[in-house]
């Protein structure tokens, strides 16, 4: 019998493509895969009983679901998300690891060799637990899988992406900063720290607000597109923008496709200006007068160019000039960025369905629901995700969660250029698993 896999997914915009990578590696060794959205992972680990949940994260937000499922004898992984560039190494890694049973977890797969570092030698994990692969989002970067990513066109004499960053200030799945704020509290981190971040957050977003706005007016034969973070309300930058009529507000797309498209990335300490590195796309950063942050990797220094007005960025978009970068700190964070993490992943996995799995316990999962699941379950399963989230948002004051919904169609789409890059002729079935919320990978008929 294949062995099934349960992968939870969070951010679909961001992640889902290099998770249908590991799947599509995963399933090359005869497993079946479950792509599991994560607001619906009780549920659908009640229905699927899996031999391994691949978490997310661990965090205090979902550790007692992490305890009920290896109480019910399912082996836990995780493959962090989030674990590459952190803003407090402290906050935003060891401690939420260090304050969510990581007793519980049988293997954790870091970006790098710094997190393995800070888990093991603070004791957190012992080092036969946790396994530096790298990130399979970061596969993307690299051929053959590059070749499936987006291609995005966009009309303009150039064209610049300008990444914001700030689901703090404006949350999209979360009512107000407020509820923000609380919940960031109720997982453990300090209250001085997010208030200081969140200071600096407007300034940093009223400071590239202004710029942008500047220099779209200035330069009208430019086009850029503003990309507010997938954890991000779109709606107010279409207000803060709405009167310049070549800067487009556009959400949709995972960050890499993006990368693919333009000319130039402008940003400000993001991710994405390391991620724009490993697709040698131009990397403006704009200079603020904010305090320095403790970030465990300076994103201002791997820009090409600081920036302070419209005039300077303008030169730069007209003629960039790259600068090279330190590869021994990539590898210290990110490991190999070889286009192999998600192999390694799979070997990983693969190892431990290797040793004695337990008989899954149907009364340990079923303590993993609670009756308010259940209920939220039959109700959207009666009437789709659309229309439940449609009536959560309008009725109930609740944010909509349809953004973190997964789709056959998205996956199937993704799956198939995958394929592609690989010239693999095997036949794959992709579908939505019965009575679950999960997209079912696994070898079959070929899908079309």
């Amino acid at each position: 019998m294949r062995k099934k896999v349960c992968i939870i997914i969070d951010n679909p915009i961001r992640d889902l493509q290099g998770l249908i990578l590991l799947s599509y590696f995963l399933v090359k060794k005869s497993m079946d895969v479950f792509l599991v959205p994560m607001s619906t992972q009780q549920w659908d680990i009640f229905i699927i009983k899996p031999d391994v949940v691949i978490l997310n994260y661990i965090r205090p937000a979902n550790c007692e679901f992490v305890k009920k499922y290896k109480g019910a004898g399912i082996k836990v992984g995780v493959l962090d998300t989030e674990g590459g560039v952190f803003v407090d190494i402290e906050q935003g890694f060891k401690n939420f690891v260090k304050n969510s049973y990581p007793e519980n977890i049988d293997f954790y797969c870091t970006w790098g060799k710094k997190q393995k570092e800070i888990l093991v030698n603070s004791g957190i994990l012992s080092g036969n637990k946790v396994f530096v692969t790298g990130t399979p989002r970061y596969d993307m970067c690299v051929r053959p899988w590059r070749k499936a990513l987006e291609k995005h066109n966009i009309e303009g004499e150039k064209v610049v992406l300008v990444n914001m960053r700030f689901p703090t200030i404006f949350p999209k799945f979360k009512r107000d900063l407020v509820v923000e704020y609380s919940d960031s509290l109720k997982e453990g981190v300090d209250k001085n720290y997010f208030s200081k971040a969140f200071r600096e957050n407007m300034i940093v977003c009223a400071r590239l607000i202004e710029l942008v706005s500047e220099s779209a007016n200035k330069f009208p034969d430019y086009t850029f597109v503003v990309r507010p973070h997938p954890f991000e309300r779109k709606d107010v930058y279409e207000v803060f923008f709405g009167d310049i009529l070549n800067i487009k507000v556009i959400q949709e797309g995972d960050i890499l496709g993006w990368l693919n498209s333009v000319d130039v990335i402008v940003q400000q300490g993001c991710t994405t200006g390391l991620e724009a590195k490993f697709m040698d796309t131009p990397v403006v950063e704009i200079d603020v007068a904010a305090s320095k942050d403790n970030r465990s990797i300076d994103i201002a220094e791997i820009a090409d160019v600081k920036v302070s007005n419209a005039e300077q960025l303008a030169e730069f978009i007209k003629k960039p000039v790259k600068k090279s970068f330190d590869e021994n700190m990539v590898r210290d964070w990110f490991f190999d960025i070889d286009g192999k993490a998600s192999q390694r992943i799979s070997e990983v996995i693969n190892k431990f369905l290797g040793e004695n799995l337990s008989q899954i316990s149907f009364y340990g999962l079923i303590r993993a629901l609670t009756f308010k699941k259940v209920i939220v379950v039959i109700f959207s399963k009666i009437m789709g995700p659309k229309l439940y989230n449609i009536i959560k948002e309008r009725v109930f004051q609740k944010k909509s969660g349809y953004d973190k919904c997964l789709f056959v169609k998205d996956v199937k789409d993704i799956f198939m250029r995958i394929i592609s890059s690989a010239s693999d002729k095997q036949e794959y079935d992709i579908s939505n698993f019965v009575g679950s919320f999960a997209v079912k990978v696994s070898k079959g008929r070929q899908i079309c």
